[in-house]
């Protein structure tokens, strides 16, 4: 499977997301893989250029071994820009980001 690895680099990965509703919280379900037991390669998540917070990613077992992390981000109507980079840690592997309508606070 096409998966994003940083080898050890530093970078940043983006994706677009089309919100066809209002304004609102979602729930970004992030699926990476991590083997370094140091560091929890943590992430500075940015939506629409404005900093959000930071992802950390636990322990997976194996940079093969899939697991979800999941963070609550506000979403405009219409164009997003989801956008994660390195802060000076690299990264996990990342496989795929899920967007879902967040229920609840």
């Amino acid at each position: 499977a096409e998966h994003l690895d940083f080898k050890g680099q530093e970078g940043s990965v983006q994706w677009y997301q089309e919100n066809d509703g209002e304004a609102a919280n979602f729930t970004l379900k992030l699926r990476y893989a991590s083997k370094d037991k140091k560091s929890l390669r943590p992430m500075d998540l940015y939506v629409n250029n404005k900093n959000i917070g930071q992802v950390k990613f636990n322990h997976t077992g194996g940079w093969d071994i899939w697991r979800e992390v999941e963070i609550k981000a506000p979403l405009l109507a219409g164009a997003n820009d989801i956008e994660l980079r390195t802060v000076g840690k690299s990264g996990p592997n990342i496989s795929s980001l899920t967007v879902e309508y967040a229920t609840g606070p």
